[in-house]
């Protein structure tokens, strides 16, 4: 199965992203970029629905594709987590500040649970720095992908076009529920509709073009054109790219947009996925950084944890130091730790 390097590479950039929205809006300086980062995420989701529904053809039982998925999915995305949330607790919230959680609530974001309705108290509170950051994204894509991408697994066996009418119709469901009981437009977490956390309608949105996604890919690789096939995708590449600016690039965006965002990084995933256009060659000679993604997501929060306690001040040179310390600290973390979880995780899908 190959790689697609240029996506890893713009998963890098797109952790970038959500780092520098991060550390704006706890200093108070979100009104400097473009709130439009914060969509960096939906691609993440996106990208997770087209990459893992391409290539689950290859297992045909559905009960065995589950349990594999299952196993690879809790250590690839929980086990990280749980040595961040450790550390961030022990050292950093108890140590440096003095403070505590109770029992209930070190459970709940022991295991990422907030985002599936147990927000205690509501501890995940967005305008404090909490492991809230990060938990709710990371805990949708375990929990919910965990149902979904099995399910998404069995219909395709069935029928391709009834999983392509399938997610049409839970995309229009959930974009429906979101545009109708959101005050945040596609920026939603712990929001709650008739006690369901809006969140998880979200990541449905994202998963759902993911998954078409990867469908129409599928297709576009059995075409053969008539034409430079480079020429044509390195236009529409450069075309993509002038979408988001303009759309998506100002400080003051039309925030009605964000609505569209999944289906454009969908489009944006399937042309950069060819990897024949300039841009996504370009792209491929860093597709390395994109294995820093994940460390960068879980990371980040830490490093403005820490600037807050000693207390510094906001400026450029703030800016520079925290992007070499959350990709510094990223590389490490990777090579020392997270390498070795993505080795236990094959090891053990490969005796299920």
């Amino acid at each position: 199965m190959r790689e697609f390097k240029a996506l890893e590479s713009l998963r890098f950039f797109a952790a970038i992203l959500v780092a520098l929205v991060h550390i704006f809006g706890v200093y108070g300086k979100g009104n400097l970029i473009p709130y439009s980062f914060v969509l960096s995420v939906d691609f993440f989701f996106v990208l997770s629905g087209f990459v893992i529904t391409y290539k689950n053809s290859k297992i045909k039982n559905s009960l065995d594709y589950t349990k594999k998925f299952l196993y690879g999915r809790v250590i690839r995305l929980l086990v990280p987590y749980m040595l961040i949330i450790v550390f961030y607790y022990i050292v950093l919230y108890r140590i440096l500040f003095g403070r505590h959680i109770t029992l209930i609530q070190g459970f709940v974001e022991f295991f990422m649970l907030q985002i599936m309705g147990l927000n205690i108290d509501n501890t995940a509170n967005l305008s404090v720095l909490t492991t809230a950051l990060i938990a709710w994204a990371v805990g949708l894509e375990l929990y919910i992908g965990s149902f979904y991408f099995p399910a998404i697994h069995w219909i395709k066996n069935k029928s391709r076009v009834l999983l392509f009418l399938f997610c049409i119709a839970l995309f229009i469901v959930s974009l429906s529920i979101i545009t109708h009981n959101s005050d945040r437009f596609l920026d939603v977490h712990y929001q709650e509709w008739h006690g369901i956390p809006l969140g998880i309608f979200r990541i449905l949105i994202s998963y759902s073009v993911g998954t078409v996604s990867a469908l129409v890919y599928d297709k576009i690789k059995e075409i053969k054109f008539k034409y430079n096939e480079n020429l044509l995708y390195s236009g529409l590449e450069i075309i993509i790219f002038l979408i988001l600016l303009r759309y998506y690039g100002r400080v003051d965006y039309y925030r009605g947009n964000e609505y569209l965002f999944p289906i454009i990084a969908g489009l944006m995933i399937i042309v950069f996925a060819q990897e024949k256009g300039i841009l996504s060659n370009l792209l491929n000679k860093i597709y390395y950084l994109g294995l820093l993604s994940y460390s960068i997501y879980l990371l980040h929060p830490i490093y403005i944890r820490i600037f807050q306690y000693f207390n510094l001040k906001f400026d450029i040179y703030l800016i520079i130091i925290y992007l070499v310390c959350i990709i510094v600290g990223s590389s490490l973390f990777y090579k020392n730790i997270e390498k070795f979880i993505i080795k236990w995780k094959y090891d053990v899908k490969n005796k299920c």
